[in-house]
């Protein structure tokens, strides 16, 4: 503990600092080390001047420094909650909240409706925002909702089913028109902000709430720029994303930041101490133009992990300020009981092996830092791969599909990567299928999943590609998902199975079915996913979360099992 130092707040170059005075002789005998500078005064005492973030603010505070008022005023923006009274909000139609979901509500009020919201999906963020919209809408008189385009109408049905006097506007189109009077709430996607951005200033929101806020990540596009520019204006800014860590811990910042610059600092140092892998990866490799090849690669053992403890004290740090996460076992009772299984089939197809081996040839020019700097050696192999993979698995597919339709009466979710894949069994299962993809409308998606929804819904399979049924979607009616090609990225993944694993599942149990060609690369995409949902379970979950996808591999199936698998989920 360090007594009589006191932390005071000081302007450097229109920045914010503290400056730590710390007696000279004192200073040289202390662990008190924090990045910045010395400056000696000249009564001999040392001033440390280092950045506002929450982690020095913490490690000031452990060390027993006081504050200033100023800095204690800071530290209550960074750490503080105030008081709420809500106790309790009425929905529409007798909906009632969730023990947890009230919590959430609470949550976005004590932090002054600023909050990044990652509940796992499919435990109800959406009708959480809601909530606090009602019992906030003396103050919350407008409200913008920045979501996919394929979400935009699930968010009307939303504000429909739980609060009648929402007075939602959906904006469709790049054409401008005036917003009627009477409308408190407006819903638009990413790609509509840029003619928008004026209109959206002037309705001068109360409220900005971005969902699937996972994708603004990148902070050097020109959407994240819109989104800041509407930030700056706005009181309350809502993040709903169940994977805010896409691929590395540098996701966090742009959300973080947005929310309060005081909880993370500079992009820079934070960078510097959560993100080794990525500052190793750089020095590597000139605009880390071999990421897609070393997805490929088995982990090796020069990459450098991020410190544990580092991981401990960032989720520490985000849990104590404006994160607020809860895992589907936590609320286990509400849900049903989850079941994955991977089935690995083994191709002869000559083709595809020579596709296979010129993509290692690839992969291998890549690693060897061969070909010109920032620029990819041939990326036709590795497109062509992909290809294949879905096609060498289409006889099995269907083999699979016949089985289920005929041993179930239950619905079905087909997931792949490619459209032309999905288009293929479409056209195979047309009388009993609905097909969505990225050449549907927002609004006949929207009319496909409601139907889908339906009791008396004869169809019962939806096939769909990853981007276009991977977020945003409620597909409760089925309870098995097939996924025939895997996404990039861990955070796709989870984001994909919670469509059909949510609070309004009726099912007792889900079945998730993978198919893997063995022995091929695909199996190394498997394992650069385990690697990235482990990352974001370390961080996020502070490692509690349990199994990656890698770990049900361990435990596959053959083909042969098809039908046992089957009869195992009934």
């Amino acid at each position: 503990m360090m007594a009589n130092i006191t932390a005071e707040l000081i302007h450097l170059r229109g920045l914010d600092r503290i400056l730590v005075k710390i007696p000279f002789k004192k200073a040289c005998t202390t662990d008190f080390d924090f990045t910045g500078y010395n400056e000696e005064s000249k009564d001999n005492s040392l001033n440390r001047v280092i950045e506002i973030n929450a982690f020095n603010l913490w490690e000031l505070e452990n060390n027993g420094v006081e504050f200033s008022e100023e800095v204690s005023t800071l530290y209550k923006l960074v750490f503080g909650k105030r008081k709420t009274d809500i106790e309790n909000v009425a929905l529409n139609n007798g909906h009632k909240l969730k023990k947890y979901q009230l919590e959430g509500v609470r949550f976005m009020d004590q932090k002054r409706g600023r909050v990044l919201l990652t509940d796992e999906m499919g435990l109800g963020k959406t009708i959480q925002v809601i909530a606090y919209m009602m019992a906030r809408k003396d103050k919350i008189k407008r409200t913008v909702v920045v979501c996919p385009a394929h979400i935009k109408l699930n968010w009307k049905d939303e504000f429909g089913m739980f609060w009648k006097d929402s007075h939602v506007e959906v904006i469709f189109g790049t054409k401008l028109y005036k917003i009627p009077a009477n409308k408190r709430v407006l819903v638009l996607n990413q790609h509509l902000l840029k003619s928008w951005i004026m209109e959206l200033c002037a309705f001068k929101p109360n409220l900005l709430v971005i969902d699937e806020a996972h994708s603004l990540v990148n902070r050097r596009t020109k959407t994240f720029g819109y989104i800041e520019n509407l930030a700056e204006n706005t009181k309350r800014i809502i993040l709903l994303t169940g994977s805010p860590l896409v691929n590395s811990p540098k996701d966090l910042w742009s959300l973080v930041n947005m929310l309060n610059p005081l909880i993370l600092g500079g992009y820079t140092r934070y960078i510097h101490h959560f993100c080794p892998e990525h500052e190793y990866h750089a020095m590597q490799t000139k605009f880390n133009r071999n990421a897609w090849a070393r997805r490929l690669q088995p982990q090796k053992e020069t990459t450098i992990p991020i410190n544990m403890e580092n991981k401990r004290v960032l989720h520490e740090v985000l849990v104590s300020t404006v994160m607020l996460r809860r895992l589907k076992k936590e609320v286990a009772k509400y849900l049903p009981k989850q079941i994955r299984k991977v089935i690995k089939i083994q191709i002869d197809n000559k083709t595809f092996w020579k596709a296979e081996r010129e993509l290692r040839a690839v992969i291998q020019e890549e690693l060897a830092g061969r070909g010109k700097d920032g620029e990819i050696v041939d990326f036709k192999p590795y497109s062509r791969m992909r290809r294949l993979v879905g096609e060498q698995k289409f006889e099995y597919i269907c083999e699979w599909i016949d089985l289920f339709l005929e041993e179930s009466t239950e619905k079905l979710i087909v997931a792949g990567w490619h459209i032309n894949l999905m288009e293929k069994l479409h056209k195979k299962y047309e009388k009993v299928s609905y097909l969505i993809t990225g050449k549907v409308s927002t609004k006949k998606k929207h009319e496909i999943k409601v139907q889908f929804q339906s009791k008396d819904s004869a169809k019962r399979i939806i096939f769909g590609n990853l981007k276009s049924i991977g977020t945003g979607s409620t597909l409760t009616a089925a309870s098995t998902m097939l996924t025939v090609e895997l996404p990039y990225t861990g955070a796709d993944l989870d984001q994909l199975e919670a469509r059909i694993h949510r609070i309004s599942q009726k099912a007792k149990s889900v079945l998730y079915v993978y198919f893997i060609i063995k022995d091929s690369l695909e199996e190394r995409i498997l394992e650069y996913i385990s690697r990235k949902q482990k990352e974001a379970y370390d961080i996020l979950d502070n490692n509690t979360k349990g199994r990656t996808i890698k770990d049900v591999a361990d435990d596959s199936v053959d083909t042969d099992m098809l039908k046992t698998l089957l009869l195992e989920k009934q």
